[in-house]
């Protein structure tokens, strides 16, 4: 152990100290977090609601996506500059590239807007990124309304439960994915389940083949139950117990239908593993079919072989609300919404994405569209 005996020594280290300390007063203020900094600058910044690389929407949760190189480990402050506001953020920084999220306001208007972000002491450059914000020309006001549960399924399933937290799941999912902001979706649902007679659940004939008159007629009787208690709701979604389309339609693999002749109408059925964690229900039921609604195809081919159960997402998104960034990774598979139930994980794919902006925004199809990724550096070493 090192003890300081000598007062000769005890004194000059004490000079030592002083000097050390006027020194460090008389450097500018940022250049401590200058050397910190370790040679880091911004290479990119992505500004996201749903997928990297299209418009905002006006109004919808948004977070901007800054990318920082480091030669080595540091603290730095990152500020972004997000319509009119800035927003500074303490980094830690790790040698070589991270990624770090500044949740922002959203974007209140419609029109272009420039981001930037920038780390402290000037001279590790900024990067700037152009894109446009389109307004919404809809909402959706969707209502949900348990759809033949028997009063031994209410019991079993736990029914009071389930149903509340089946439409929590699938609007907090129709939100993320839909160009929407949340205050134009507004789902309501009824606790009161309508039952179906009988006859109107003979769909499909000895040889399994399902009648489209007799389906017809059971869209035709539960939508006008469902108008009846929501007059002017856009959509109604007929909420199914577990394994009904397997009883009644000698289809145990389907959870949902969307049927032409009745666009105001989806069926959707609670799935069985949901029952026992209500959390394990997935969320993609109600935005799969009501995208039919809006001209989505099915991306599900079980005739190939091997079957095709959907197509992956091909940009790097984001569910702003659950701060949860999403990719496709051969560890985590992601899909389209688009296509079958029961796969890893889902978000929504670019072509999809397109064309929801095209249907519930002004958007023209072309402005503020950018390659993701985009935003290079600029000013300082950029």
């Amino acid at each position: 152990m090192l003890s300081v005996r000598s007062p000769r020594l005890r004194l000059g280290l004490g000079y030592l100290l002083i000097l050390v300390l006027v020194v460090v007063g008389c450097l500018p203020p940022n250049a401590l977090v200058a050397s910190a900094q370790g040679g880091a600058q911004v290479i990119e910044v992505s500004p996201i609601q749903v997928l990297a690389g299209f418009p905002l929407v006006a109004g919808k949760a948004t977070v901007v996506r800054v990318a920082i190189r480091a030669e080595q480990p540091g603290r730095a402050t990152l500020t972004v500059v997000f319509d009119g506001h800035d927003y500074r953020q303490d980094v830690r920084l790790q040698a070589g590239q991270q990624w770090v999220d500044v949740f922002v306001d959203p974007p209140h208007k419609a029109g272009p807007l420039t981001v930037t972000a920038s780390l402290s002491g000037g001279a590790s450059g900024q990067s700037t990124l152009d894109t446009v914000v389109v307004s919404p020309t809809r909402g959706l006001k969707i209502f949900y309304m348990p759809t033949d549960w028997t009063p031994e399924q209410r019991r079993r399933y736990q029914y009071d439960a389930i149903v509340p937290k089946f439409v929590e799941l699938q609007t907090d999912f129709l939100e993320a994915v839909y160009p929407l902001p949340a205050d134009h979706v507004e789902a309501d649902y009824t606790t009161t389940p309508h039952m179906v007679r009988t006859n109107e659940k003979a769909l499909v004939d000895a040889g399994g083949t399902v009648d489209n008159r007799a389906l017809s007629t059971l869209y035709g009787t539960v939508y006008l139950a469902a108008r009846r208690q929501a007059p002017d709701a856009d959509l109604m979604v007929a909420v199914l117990p577990p394994d009904w389309f397997g009883t009644y339609m000698a289809s145990p693999a389907t959870v949902g239908l969307q049927f032409k002749l009745v666009s105001g109408l989806v069926l959707a059925q609670i799935g069985i593993r949901g029952v026992v964690n209500l959390d394990e229900q997935k969320p993609i039921v109600a935005s799969h079919e009501i995208g039919h609604v809006f001209r989505l195809n099915d991306e599900y081919d079980y005739s190939k072989s091997p079957p095709k159960r959907g197509d992956r997402i091909d940009l790097p998104g984001y569910w702003v609300i659950r701060h949860e960034p999403k990719e496709d990774s051969a560890k985590m598979p992601t899909f389209n919404f688009m296509g079958a139930a029961g796969l890893p994980d889902y978000w929504v794919r670019s072509e999809v994405y397109s064309a929801l902006l095209k249907a519930f925004t002004d958007w023209d199809g072309r402005s503020g569209l950018r390659q993701a990724g985009g935003g290079a550096p600029t000013g300082g070493e950029g």
